[in-house]
């Protein structure tokens, strides 16, 4: 009888360690996925953070429009363009991003910019937002359009 009444205790020793053992589990695991939504919501930590541009080929030259989100009002953007030497080129377009550190609303804020390099039409387009690198969504305007003549600035 006593090596029964044993068995059941170890079973419950054991079964009590399982379940310390899931919630654990469960609690680290709830942390890791929570990293990983901040990550996806939040797109200063993001890695691959995407944008749109509108993006046209005329003349010899890439002319490329878009909008960023930062953080604050405060932020400036300045917008750079380098170019690789492989064939195809790889056009670079440098999105950079500074702040005075003065005091600032904390609301999201979209900035437009606009660039016009000189390239073939075959070339490669890529973007970086302080060095790491964005994917970009690219949508070529139609030949009626006149990118080159857009302020990306004006709000209508």
């Amino acid at each position: 009888m006593e090596t029964n009444h044993q068995a059941k205790t170890i079973a419950l020793w054991v079964l009590g360690a399982l379940v310390i053992v899931a919630i654990i589990y469960g609690f680290v695991g709830s942390f890791k996925s929570s990293d990983k939504d901040d990550a996806k919501n939040n797109p200063a930590q993001s890695s691959e953070r995407a944008i749109t541009v509108r993006h046209q080929f005329r003349n010899g030259k890439h002319t490329v429009i878009g909008d960023i989100d930062l953080p604050t009002p405060c932020y400036k953007l300045a917008v750079a363009h380098t170019a690789g030497k492989s064939n195809p080129v790889t056009h670079n377009i440098d999105l950079t991003t500074s702040t005075s550190g003065d005091f600032c609303a904390q609301v999201i804020t979209t900035k437009p910019f606009k660039i016009t390099f000189a390239g073939a039409k075959d070339d490669k387009i890529t973007a970086t937002l302080d060095g790491k690198p964005l994917i970009l969504n690219i949508i070529h305007a139609s030949d009626s359009e006149n990118l080159e003549e857009t302020d990306p600035y004006s709000k209508g």
